[in-house]
C-alpha cells in the first residue's frame, strides 16, 4: 500500500507540471482568465478524478475543446459559456446513467482523427498569430490565409520580433528535450520551454505580453444567475450544448480506451467515467468555469509516471489548487508567446501523421472521411464538421453493404472462365449479377469465386443456385466455392411425409481458407525431381498452371524459383514448406508434391526433403501465418510417410490433414451412410452434425467439389470436415456401427 502510494504521489507531480502550462495556455488561447483555466483543472482533478471510471485518466481543461468554446462565445457571448457548459455536464451525467456512454465509441476513427486534426488546424493558426503578437482573425481560414502575411512582416519589418524569438525558442526546447532519453523526460518538455522563455525574457526584458492575473480575488468564481440559466431555453444554446457534450463525451471515452491498451489493471466503466465527466462540467459551468475532458497527454503521462489509481489523479488537481493560492504571483513572469507556442505544438501534434498512415491502410474512402471532416471543421464550425463526416462515413457503410464488384476474365491457355464477387451481393446489386453471370458464353469450365464476398442475401444466393443448374443443363461445367457462404442461411426441409419441418440452420462453417479446406482441395502432383531443383520448380509451376490467375503465376514462377536457388525455406522432419505472398492473389492455395526420389538441400545439416507442400496467397499475413504453422505441426506428425504411403489424391489430402478433423465415409445401401443418399448438400443440415461441412466427392474414381445443389449418390466417397466433436460423432454413427472404414 505504502509504495503504490508513493507511485500515485510522484505521478502526481508530474501530472502538475504537464498540466500547468495547458491549463494557462488553453485558457488564454479561449479567451478567458488564466485563472479560469487553473480552477477547471482543480475541479477536474479532485471531482472528476475522484469519480473517475477509469482510473488512470486524468482530465482537465482540453485543447480539443478550444474551437467548441470559440464558437459558443463568438455565438452566445462569454456570459452563456457557464450555462452551456453546465447543460453540457447534466447531458454527460443523463447519458452515463442511460447506460449509452459506450455507444459514443462507435464514432469512425476516420471522423473522429479528422475532427481532431481540424481543431489542432485551428489551434495551430490562431495560436501562431499570438505568438508573432499578433490578434487571431474570426475564423480558421482567415487565420491560416494571415499566417504568410504574419510570418513576411515579423521577417521584413520586425513587428513582434521579439514575441516570435520566444515563441520559437518555446518550441525548439520542447522539441529537443523530447530527444532526450526517457530518463531525463520525468520534468515534461513544455514546461522546460516555458521555463526556458521565462528565463530569457527575465535576462533580455523583451518588449512583449506576460501572463495579466486579476487583482482582485477570484472574480471566476461567481455563480450562474437566473437570467444566465434562462438562456438555454433557445434551440441554439442547447445544440451547443448538445455539441459540447458529444465532443467531450467522444474526446474522453477515445482517451480511456487508449489508455486501458497502456497497462494490465481495472478496466474503464464507461457510463461512470462519464458520470464523473458530467458532474465536473455541471460544476464548472455552475462557476462559469471552461469546459473538461479527458486528456491524452496528461493521462499517457500518469501511466507512465507508475500511478496505479484514482489517487494521482486527484492529488494533481490539489497541487494546482496550492499553487494558485500560494505561488500565483509567479505567473506575471510567464511570456504569453511562451504559452502559445505551446498550444502551437500542441496543434501540430494533434494533426496526427501516424494517423493518417493509418488510415491510408484501409483504403482510399476512409482518407477521403478524415479529409472532408478536417476540411469542414476548419471551413465552417467543429459541429458540422462532426455531422459532415458521420454522414458520409454513414453513406461509406451504406455502399460497402449494397454494393459488389463482380469482374470476368478467361484463363488463356486453359479457356477457364473466371468469375469473382467481391463485396455484398443484395437485392441491390442482383440486376448487375444477373447480367454477368447471364453474358457468360456457354458451355465452358467456369469457376466461381465468392471468396471475396462479405455477405450474399437469399435473393442472390437463389438466383447464383438457379444459374449453376441451368448452366449444367445447358453442357456447362460450374465449380462454385459454396462452402464458406451455404452454411449462412436458413431454409425450410420438407420431412418425407410432405410437412414443412421447423426452419432448421445450417452447420456453420470455418473460414474458406481455413487450413483444413486447404488441405481437404489441395492440388497433387508426383514428380521426378532428382536433376535439381529448377525443374522442380518448372513442373510444380505446371501442377499451378489451372488454378492460379496468369499475371499471378508468373510472380509465382519468378519468386519460387529464387526460393528454390537460395533453399530459404523452411524444412520440416522431411517435408519442404516453401511459401509465397502474392499480391491480387484471390484465394491461398496448396500444392501436395510427391517426389519419387529424395532432394538434397544446400543446408548439409538438413534432412533430405522427400515430400513438399507449397503454399501461395494474398498478402493476408494473419491468415497466412495461421496456415503455415499449422501445416508446420502437421508435417512434424510423420506427414513425409504419410504422402508417400498414398496412393490416391484423395489420399494425399487426407494425409494433409489433422487426423481428428475429418472423417470419410462412403454412401453404400444397407449401410447408416445411405441417409445421405439423394439429399443436397443445403439439406444436410438435418444430418450433420454443427461445425461440419462436405469438402469434397469421389465419384467413380473422379474427385469433385460439391455445390449447393449437389445430391449425393450410392459409391459417393465423401470428405467431411469438422469440430474433433463433429467428427467423433460422425465416426460413431457411420464407422464405429457399420465397421465401413476406419480413420487412420
Amino acid at each position: 500500500m505504502n509504495q503504490n502510494l508513493a507511485r500515485n504521489f510522484l505521478a502526481s507531480i508530474v501530472i502538475f507540471l504537464v498540466a500547468l502550462p495547458l491549463n494557462l495556455g488553453i485558457a488564454l488561447a479561449s479567451g478567458v482568465s488564466p485563472t479560469v483555466g487553473l480552477l477547471s483543472g482543480i475541479i477536474a482533478g479532485i471531482v472528476v478524478g475522484a469519480l473517475a471510471g477509469c482510473p488512470l485518466q486524468v482530465s482537465g481543461p482540453a485543447a480539443g475543446l478550444i474551437a467548441v468554446v470559440w464558437q459558443i462565445v463568438d455565438a452566445h457571448g462569454l456570459s452563456m459559456l457557464g450555462p452551456v457548459v453546465m447543460a453540457a455536464g447534466i447531458l454527460q451525467i443523463c447519458l452515463g446513467a442511460s447506460r449509452l456512454a459506450p455507444w459514443f465509441r462507435a464514432v469512425a476513427p476516420s471522423v473522429i482523427q479528422g475532427m481532431l486534426a481540424g481543431i489542432g488546424v485551428l489551434i495551430f493558426a490562431s495560436q501562431f498569430q499570438v505568438m508573432l503578437d499578433q490578434k487571431p482573425k474570426v475564423s480558421g481560414l482567415a487565420n491560416l490565409a494571415a499566417l504568410p502575411g504574419a510570418i513576411w512582416e515579423v521577417v521584413s519589418q520586425g513587428t513582434g520580433h521579439p514575441s516570435a524569438i520566444i515563441g520559437a525558442l518555446t518550441i525548439g526546447v520542447i522539441v529537443a528535450w523530447s530527444w532526450l532519453p526517457k530518463k531525463y523526460q520525468v520534468v515534461p518538455g513544455s514546461l522546460m520551454g516555458v521555463a526556458a522563455a521565462v528565463a530569457a525574457a527575465l535576462v533580455f526584458k523583451p518588449a512583449i505580453q506576460y501572463v495579466n492575473l486579476p487583482t482582485d480575488g477570484l472574480p471566476e468564481l461567481t455563480l450562474l444567475s437566473w437570467t444566465q440559466v434562462s438562456g438555454l431555453a433557445s434551440f441554439s444554446v442547447l445544440g451547443s450544448a448538445l455539441a459540447l457534450a458529444f465532443i467531450a463525451t467522444a474526446q474522453t471515452l477515445l482517451t480511456a480506451t487508449a489508455i486501458d491498451r497502456m497497462h494490465d489493471g481495472e478496466r474503464t466503466d464507461y457510463n461512470r467515467e462519464i458520470i464523473a465527466q458530467g458532474a465536473g462540467n455541471s460544476l464548472c459551468g455552475l462557476l462559469g468555469l471552461l469546459p473538461v475532458s479527458g486528456v491524452i497527454v496528461r493521462s499517457a503521462t500518469n501511466v507512465e509516471a507508475g500511478a496505479t489509481g484514482r489517487v494521482s489523479a486527484v492529488m494533481h488537481g490539489v497541487w494546482v489548487a496550492l499553487f494558485l493560492l500560494f505561488f500565483s504571483p509567479l505567473l506575471s513572469y510567464v511570456p504569453l508567446p511562451a504559452l502559445a507556442a505551446v498550444l502551437v505544438y500542441t496543434g501540430y501534434r494533434l494533426v496526427n501523421i501516424k494517423a493518417i498512415k493509418e488510415l491510408r491502410q484501409f483504403g482510399t474512402p476512409e482518407l477521403a472521411i478524415y479529409a472532408i471532416t478536417l476540411g469542414t471543421v476548419v471551413a465552417v464550425d467543429l459541429l458540422t464538421g462532426i455531422v459532415v463526416g458521420f454522414l458520409f462515413s454513414a453513406a461509406r457503410l451504406i455502399y460497402s453493404v449494397t454494393h459488389c464488384d463482380i469482374s470476368t476474365w478467361e484463363h488463356s491457355e486453359s479457356g477457364v472462365t473466371v468469375v469473382e464477387l467481391r463485396g455484398s451481393a443484395t437485392f441491390f446489386t442482383l440486376p448487375n449479377l444477373a447480367d454477368k453471370l447471364a453474358a457468360v458464353p456457354a458451355r465452358r469450365e467456369v469457376h466461381l469465386f465468392l471468396s471475396g464476398l462479405n455477405h450474399i442475401d437469399h435473393a442472390c444466393l437463389e438466383h447464383i443456385m438457379g444459374w449453376e443448374e441451368l448452366y449444367i443443363q445447358q453442357g456447362g461445367e460450374v465449380y462454385v466455392e459454396w462452402d464458406h457462404l451455404i452454411q449462412r442461411f436458413r431454409k425450410p426441409l420438407t420431412t418425407e411425409l410432405g410437412r414443412t419441418a421447423d426452419t432448421v440452420e445450417l452447420p456453420s462453417t470455418r473460414h474458406h481458407e481455413s487450413y483444413d479446406v486447404l488441405a481437404s482441395r489441395a492440388d497433387v502432383i508426383e514428380v521426378d525431381a532428382s536433376k535439381d531443383w529448377s525443374e522442380l520448380a518448372d513442373n510444380i509451376i505446371a501442377g499451378l498452371d489451372q488454378s492460379i490467375p496468369p499475371a499471378q503465376l508468373a510472380l509465382i514462377e519468378t519468386e519460387l524459383k529464387a526460393q528454390f536457388k537460395e533453399q530459404t525455406f523452411p524444412v520440416v522432419d522431411k517435408v519442404a514448406l516453401p511459401h509465397l505472398m502474392v499480391p491480387g492473389l484471390p484465394r491461398h492455395d496448396m500444392l501436395a508434391v510427391k517426389l519419387k526420389k529424395p532432394l538434397t538441400t544446400l543446408d548439409p545439416t538438413s534432412d533430405l526433403v522427400e515430400a513438399m507442400v507449397l503454399l501461395v496467397g494474398p498478402k493476408e499475413f494473419t491468415e497466412h501465418l495461421d496456415i503455415l504453422t499449422r501445416l508446420s505441426h502437421r508435417a512434424e506428425e510423420r506427414l513425409a510417410e504419410d504422402l508417400r504411403d498414398a496412393d490416391s489424391e484423395m489420399a494425399v489430402r487426407e494425409a494433409l490433414l489433422r487426423h481428428d478433423r475429418y472423417v470419410t465415409v462412403t454412401i453404400e445401401k444397407g449401410k447408416p451412410t445411405e441417409e445421405l443418399a439423394g439429399k443436397a448438400l443445403w439439406q444436410l443440415g438435418s444430418v450433420l452434425p454443427p461445425g461440419c461441412l462436405v469438402s469434397q466427392i469421389d465419384r467413380d474414381g473422379t474427385n469433385m467439389i460439391p455445390s449447393g445443389n449437389t445430391r449425393f449418390q450410392m459409391g459417393d466417397r465423401v470428405l467431411i470436415l469438422g469440430s474433433s466433436q463433429g467428427t467423433a460423432i460422425l465416426f460413431d454413427r457411420y464407422i464405429k456401427e457399420a465397421r465401413l472404414t476406419a480413420v487412420s
